[in-house]
């Protein structure tokens, strides 16, 4: 099915990173492929949706082989990875043990993926491609809402209302998102099909639950950009969703836009009330995403200026 890793597969992977975006349980939105960490290249790098958390990929035909080991640490050192995958044909045992030993010995946060890749073929049928995890990182292995020296009693607090929320809207809305471990923390980032901006449920300071797109960049003027855009199809998406806040705010790197739920003491410390604010979530976030996404699929990238007299203008 793929002739050369680096011709076809790799290519193939970054156009279609919801099959391993499902298989490990991680929104992940396409980066760049080949990205130089010093003389050598990474095949694929992505990005968690909602976070600056960067996950290398190193894609490798036949076994694992020691070569591939170090090319995996060196990427995941080079662009500070919350999280490396390495996805292979056959993983040796010493391979295998070695990624289990750097997961059980890394702090949460920072993981190691192992998958192997299979095409599979019955006579002419279409060929279905699979993956197999045959390393997670420790804390997919583990009840992520247990108690545990390492997260505060209000980080166990928040996991447990995210937990049941997640399957929820799995099974409302299929397709959207592959998240399989809560956040710990006030606030849990949706993907948008863009690194920017990304759709958010949080609890707020003053006690308020809301859905927002949150309006991120690399910088500044990314973020400026990106906000002038939906600025001018406002009344377009006010019209399509009443009672929306605009939150534009200056010399920040991110503006937001929110729709507040009808509660006047959104907390959760009020667990009674947790399935009162599941169910407002679950509600109301698909006419938001239907509101926005038809604009953030036309939104553009922001390109910097080529300063005056640089030969590349």
């Amino acid at each position: 099915m793929w002739t050369s890793e680096s011709s076809d597969f790799t290519p193939w992977l970054a156009a279609n990173l919801n099959y391993l975006s499902a298989q490990i349980g991680l929104d992940l939105e396409l980066v760049a492929t080949e990205v130089a960490v010093g003389p050598f290249r990474v095949d694929v790098v992505a990005q968690i949706a909602g976070t600056d958390d960067l996950v290398v990929i190193e894609n490798q035909f036949g076994p694992t082989d020691h070569d591939h080991l170090g090319k995996l640490l060196t990427y995941a050192a080079g662009q500070e990875a919350a999280y490396a995958v390495w996805i292979a044909e056959r993983f040796r045992p010493e391979h295998r043990s070695a990624i289990e030993w750097v997961n059980h010995n890394s702090v949460e946060g920072v993981g190691f993926f192992g998958l192997r890749i299979e095409a599979l073929q019955i006579d002419t049928s279409p060929v279905a491609v699979q993956l197999t995890t045959v390393v997670e990182p420790d804390q997919w292995a583990k009840q992520v809402t247990q108690a545990t020296s390492t997260v505060s009693a209000r980080g166990q607090l928040y996991a447990a209302f995210w937990e049941p929320l997640i399957e929820r809207l799995q099974t409302t809305y299929p397709g959207w998102s592959n998240k399989s471990v809560p956040p710990k923390d006030s606030w849990m980032p949706m993907p948008s099909g863009k690194t920017y901006p990304f759709y958010s449920i949080a609890f707020t300071g003053d006690r308020k639950l809301r859905i927002e797109l949150y309006v991120d960049g690399p910088n500044e003027q990314a973020q400026q950009h990106l906000w002038e855009q939906l600025a001018s199809v406002r009344e377009q998406i006010n019209a399509t969703l009443p009672g929306l806040d605009w939150d534009a705010i200056p010399n920040k790197r991110a503006s937001r836009i929110s729709l507040y739920a009808p509660f006047d003491d959104a907390s959760v410390d009020n667990e009674d009330q947790w399935d009162t604010h599941r169910d407002w979530i679950v509600t109301n976030l698909g006419a938001f995403r239907d509101a926005f996404q038809p604009h953030i699929d036309q939104l553009t990238p922001y390109v910097p200026p080529v300063p005056a007299g640089d030969p590349a203008g």
